[in-house]
């Protein structure tokens, strides 16, 4: 059974050719690997035999370049990785035994070496995930999932109807399971996240990520928070409010503290040090979240009444 490897990227970088570098040792003379490239033409050789460009003709955003991705793709089994991620170990060959009905999602490699911001983003996934596996997992996450070419044509891909990508990959996972496929978390599908952060560009994916994600529960009444059930969405909601409090009011950081502290005993467990520092990263990042749902909630009312 062969499959075909789907990165959507906007610019080419190090990183790519990296992910290209490991994932063209793994896959077969049958498979392949789809790069499709959203917006702006590259003019580019691509050095590894297996490997497909394809060029959109505008920028779409990456949930469409994986659409365009699979309609052209040959395997039986469509592995979509992001562009920024790496294979751990050569996970590929299992995926063959991936049946019909069964969407598989991959997990991050927790890496402790990274910069401050960079682990504070790497440690709430870490944790969101320890959580999903426990209890299930509600939806997909786009950066490591696999299933077959069939299961996703059928269910129409991604849409294409939000305004920032950042929950694409939600409602796709939302609508596969409302068709009866099962979605399953597989740790063997290990992957190395290697984008950097810094401050600022962590407060703004959480800013965007947060304002998609308040589309998604206008358009559905639906809401997950990396890959969790509802309950453990709410979980992670919550801890905006209480972080918008403390700043008139100090005193409730104690309490944004014990409503989070099975969060920071994690973070203790993994880290090796700096955990409370992490921590007051995860709590200026709950405060941006604050404002960009406050944000998101006056933009809509301002179309609904004003436009």
């Amino acid at each position: 059974m062969s499959f075909s490897v789907i990165i959507p990227f906007y610019r080419w970088d190090k990183n790519i050719e990296e992910t290209l570098e490991k994932i063209t040792g793994f896959v077969a003379e049958q498979d392949e690997i789809i790069l499709v490239k959203d917006g702006d033409f590259l003019d580019k050789k691509i050095n590894f035999p297996q490997v497909k460009l394809v060029n959109l003709e505008k920028k779409a955003g990456p949930g469409e370049a994986r659409n365009r991705g699979a309609k052209i793709a040959r395997g039986e089994i469509l592995l979509f990785l992001d562009s920024d991620v790496e294979p751990e170990k050569n996970f590929l060959p299992h995926l063959r035994n991936l049946p019909t009905g069964e969407v598989w999602q991959g997990t991050y490699i927790l890496n402790t070496n990274k910069n401050i911001c960079t682990l504070s983003r790497q440690i709430f996934k870490s944790y969101a995930f320890s959580l999903a596996r426990k209890r299930g997992i509600a939806t997909l996450n786009s950066f490591c999932f696999a299933l077959h070419k069939d299961d996703f044509l059928s269910s129409s891909g991604f849409s294409s109807q939000f305004l920032l990508p950042g929950s694409e990959d939600t409602d796709l996972g939302f609508r596969l399971k409302e068709r009866g496929m099962h979605l399953i978390f597989k740790d063997f599908m290990e992957v190395k996240h290697k984008k950097v952060y810094t401050l600022f560009s962590l407060l703004k994916e959480d800013f965007r990520k947060t304002i998609s994600k308040l589309q998604l529960f206008r358009e559905k009444r639906k809401i997950s928070i990396s890959l969790n059930p509802k309950r453990e969405s709410i979980y992670f909601l919550v801890s905006p409010l209480l972080a918008g409090y403390t700043l008139p009011f100090p005193f409730f950081f104690s309490l944004f503290f014990l409503f989070n502290l099975p969060f920071f005993h994690y973070m203790k467990k993994k880290l090796k040090g700096g955990a409370f520092v992490v921590f007051l990263i995860y709590f200026l990042e709950s405060v941006v979240r604050l404002f960009a749902l406050f944000y998101g909630v006056l933009v809509f009312l301002w179309r609904k009444y004003a436009g």
